[in-house]
């Protein structure tokens, strides 16, 4: 063969090997697939961690983009990462059980209530059954980590079901994060849910308010129930005669001040003047009692006759700070109160002194999704 037919064939042969389709190209040589990939599941960063450098988020501190990267239940309920190893806060909780024949000498279960809660809300549906709302801090399931959750007692609490996050719908966009539930029963036997809702603007945190028919599934009511200038927590509400009373601890740690509001429906409060008590923090829970109503910040109580005039009681109450409280239809109190877990405990010094500082309960590890 001639040289220069020789050129034309290698010619040709290199053409054809250069225009050889893609799915030709055998498995593991050079060349281009267009066979697809398989689908990437969905969950799949989770599983595998995300590329780029971020953490996995099997690890104990999910990188900054984890909010984005785990389910999200809807608007105001944005998923919390866990905290650094180490990092204190209302995690460090467990919720224990305590009981009154008077609502003043209280005498506490043994054994744990709900591992890794706080900030307790006790109900009593007029069927005699029990609710207790907190807020949730386990470590698994990761996605009810910093979510109010329900558990339920049908023999007085003396056994409860296991907790089970609830869900608040028709929260508007602008709001994250519902914490600091108070829960009352109204005269038709519904459920109203006041809690705490961070603002994504950054304006501070206000109280709004859900209805529900079983404790687990609400529905956001519209409007703001209460808020003030720099923002406010942990609500709590109490009827009183004809009115409800709302109130919350105003100012930092070691303030007297203590915000309050009057309301004839439970839906527009007018704020009242605030109530001031030497050393006391309206953080807590409150009871309608013969006469009128007893609060209590854990180690001790304050009366009122008419939710305006307020003065602390003599004498030790629940044996733990932020209690939730419920006087049941036997007569007695049942409360649940935070103590700081066993494997947090400092040597030597008891695990918690009722006239130190009281916990906000806020989730203070890292910033909050705005």
């Amino acid at each position: 063969m001639k040289p220069q037919k020789q050129i034309t064939v290698l010619a040709l042969v290199v053409a054809v090997l250069l225009t050889a389709t893609p799915q030709e190209t055998p498995a593991g040589r050079l060349g281009t697939s267009t066979t697809p990939a398989p689908e990437q599941k969905e969950n799949s960063l989770v599983e595998s961690g995300a590329a780029g450098g971020k953490s996995d988020l099997r690890s104990p501190v999910p990188g900054p983009d984890a909010r984005q990267l785990l389910p999200q239940a809807g608007p105001g309920e944005l998923p919390t990462p866990l905290p650094p190893p180490g990092r204190r806060g209302p995690w460090d909780n467990d919720l224990m059980i305590a009981w009154s024949k008077d609502g003043l000498d209280f005498e506490s279960q043994p054994g744990v209530f709900v591992p890794r809660a706080h900030v307790p809300s006790l109900a009593q549906y007029k069927t005699g059954r029990i609710i207790a709302l907190f807020q949730w801090f386990p470590l698994e399931p990761r996605e009810s980590f910093d979510r109010i959750a329900a558990s339920f007692s049908s023999d007085n609490g003396k056994t409860w079901t296991k907790p089970k996050t609830i869900r608040i719908s028709g929260i508007p966009g602008r709001y994250v994060r519902p914490c600091d539930p108070a829960l009352v029963v109204l005269h038709d036997g519904r459920l109203r849910l006041y809690f705490t809702c961070d603002l994504r603007d950054g304006r501070g945190p206000v109280c709004l308010s859900a209805l529900s028919e079983d404790a687990v599934n609400y529905e956001c009511e519209s409007g703001i129930r209460f808020s003030a200038e720099g923002g406010v927590l942990d609500p709590t509400v109490v009827r009183i005669g004809e009115r409800w009373h709302y109130y919350s601890p105003a100012g930092p740690h070691g303030s007297n001040r203590n915000y309050h509001a009057v309301s004839s429906d439970g839906l527009k409060f007018e704020r009242a003047e605030d109530v001031l008590l030497r050393d006391f923090r309206m953080l807590g829970g409150a009871v309608a009692v013969e006469g009128g109503c007893r609060f209590y910040d854990g180690l001790r109580s304050a009366f009122s006759p008419d939710g305006y005039r307020w003065k602390i009681e003599p004498g030790n109450r629940v044996p733990g700070p932020d209690p939730g409280i419920v006087r049941l239809k036997d007569g007695n109190f049942l409360a649940a109160y935070g103590i700081l877990r066993k494997d947090r405990r400092p040597a030597g010094p008891p695990p918690f002194d009722p006239a130190g500082p009281r916990s906000e309960k806020r989730n203070a590890f890292g910033p909050q999704p705005r």
